[in-house]
C-alpha cells in the first residue's frame, strides 16, 4: 500500500515538474501523456487520474479546449467585486485593462461590492466575459446591512434582499418583531460557509411593503441615500444666528419684483428670478440663489455632511435634503417678506 502511494505521488510530481517547466504552453492531455513517454494503459489510466487531482487542488489550471498548464504563482491581486443578478461577477482591479470574470461558483463568500482577493480559477477558460478568476478570500466586506423583505420560516426567518445583486436570502432570527411581508434593514453578521447563507439581524423595521411610503423608504436605503442628519450636524445648524455672516459689499435688490416658481406647498425656495424692462427694452432676467455660504463655514461638521451627501433628493412623497432643517427651510430660504442672502447673476436678453 505505501509503496503504491508513493508510486502515485512521484507520477504526481513528474507531471506537475513537466508543466513548471514548461510553464508558458498548453498541453492536451494525450500529447502530454506523449512527452512523459507514458506507455500502455495502466499508465494513462494513473496518468489521468494524477492530472485531476492536480487539477482539483489548483496545481493546474485547464483552459479552453480542454488543455492544461501549469498554475503560475500569481502576485496579489486585488480588486472590486461587482456581482450581476443572474449570480456571476467580475472584478475591477487597478492598472488592468479589462474586468476579470468570476462564475457564481467561484465567489465563495464574497458580496457585491467587496474588496477580494482573487487568483486564476482552477478551470479558467477564455471568454469574451473576460479573464476568468476565482475568489481567494474577503479584504474587506464593504456591504454590512442590506434592506429587504422578512419572510418566516418555522422558528426562524429569512430577509429577501430589495438589491438583486445580492443573490443570497439571510438568515435572521423571528425574535425581531418583524411580520411576515414586513420591509426591514438587516445588518450581515456572519457569512463564513460559501455553501450556506449569510447571518444578520434585524436592525429596524420600515412597515408592510404593501404600505406605499415604506416602499419609497426602502428604495431610498437599498441606493444609499442618507438617513437623518448626525446631532453635531444639527446642532451646528440650530446654533447659527439669523443675522450671521457679513454684508460688507453686499448690494440691495429688495426694490425688485422677486418671485419663485416653486409650487405653494414647498419649504426650501432655494432659487428665485426677477424680470425687468431695460431703457432699450432688452429685458433684464435676475436669478438669486441663496447664499448657503454665508452660513455654513469651509470644513465645519454642516460643510462636511453637505459634501458628502451631494445634493438633495426628490422623491415622489418626501424630501431627503442636502442640508439642516434649520438652514433648508428657514435660514436659506426665500420665502415671501423676509431678508435674505443671495447670490445674484443679471443676464439682459
Amino acid at each position: 500500500m505505501t509503496n503504491q502511494k508513493n508510486n502515485t505521488s512521484d507520477s504526481k510530481q513528474r507531471v506537475l515538474k513537466y508543466l513548471a517547466n514548461h510553464a508558458n504552453r498548453a498541453f492536451r492531455p494525450k500529447e502530454l501523456a506523449k512527452k512523459l513517454d507514458l506507455q500502455g494503459y495502466t499508465d494513462y489510466s494513473r496518468f489521468r487520474a494524477d492530472l485531476q487531482e492536480l487539477i482539483e487542488t489548483g496545481g493546474v489550471v485547464v483552459l479552453k479546449g480542454g488543455r492544461v498548464m501549469h498554475r503560475k504563482p500569481a502576485a496579489r491581486r486585488v480588486g472590486k467585486l461587482s456581482v450581476n443578478p443572474r449570480g456571476f461577477g467580475f472584478v475591477a482591479i487597478e492598472g488592468e485593462p479589462e474586468d476579470s470574470f468570476v462564475a457564481g461558483n467561484n465567489l465563495g463568500t464574497a458580496l457585491d461590492g467587496d474588496i477580494v482577493e482573487v487568483g486564476l480559477a482552477a478551470r479558467a477558460r477564455s471568454s469574451r466575459k473576460g479573464p476568468e478568476v476565482e475568489v481567494l478570500s474577503v479584504v474587506e466586506r464593504t456591504r454590512t446591512t442590506a434592506v429587504g423583505t422578512f419572510k418566516q420560516w418555522g422558528r426562524f426567518g429569512v430577509v429577501v434582499p430589495d438589491d438583486k445583486r445580492l443573490t443570497h436570502d439571510i438568515f435572521v432570527a423571528s425574535e425581531s418583531g418583524a411580520k411576515a411581508g414586513d420591509k426591514v434593514v438587516v445588518s450581515i453578521d456572519k457569512f463564513d460557509n460559501p455553501h450556506g447563507a449569510p447571518e444578520g439581524t434585524i436592525r429596524s423595521i420600515l412597515g408592510s411593503s404593501e404600505d406605499a411610503s415604506t416602499r419609497v423608504a426602502a428604495v431610498a436605503m437599498s441606493l444609499g441615500a442618507p438617513g437623518d442628519f448626525p446631532d453635531d450636524v444639527v446642532q451646528a445648524a440650530n446654533d447659527i444666528p439669523k443675522d450671521y455672516g457679513i454684508d460688507d459689499g453686499r448690494i440691495d435688490y429688495r426694490n425688485l419684483t422677486v418671485f419663485t416658481i416653486d409650487p405653494v406647498d414647498a419649504k426650501d425656495f432655494d432659487d428665485a428670478i426677477s424680470i425687468e424692462t431695460n431703457e432699450d427694452d432688452s429685458i433684464r432676467l435676475g436669478v438669486h440663489i441663496a447664499d448657503v455660504a454665508n452660513y455654513v463655514d469651509e470644513g465645519s461638521p454642516i460643510d462636511r455632511e453637505a459634501y458628502a451627501r451631494g445634493t438633495s433628493i426628490y422623491l415622489v412623497d418626501r424630501v431627503i435634503p442636502m442640508l439642516p432643517e434649520r438652514l433648508s427651510n428657514e435660514l436659506c430660504s426665500l420665502r415671501p417678506d423676509e431678508d435674505k442672502r443671495c447670490i445674484t447673476c443679471f443676464m439682459d436678453v
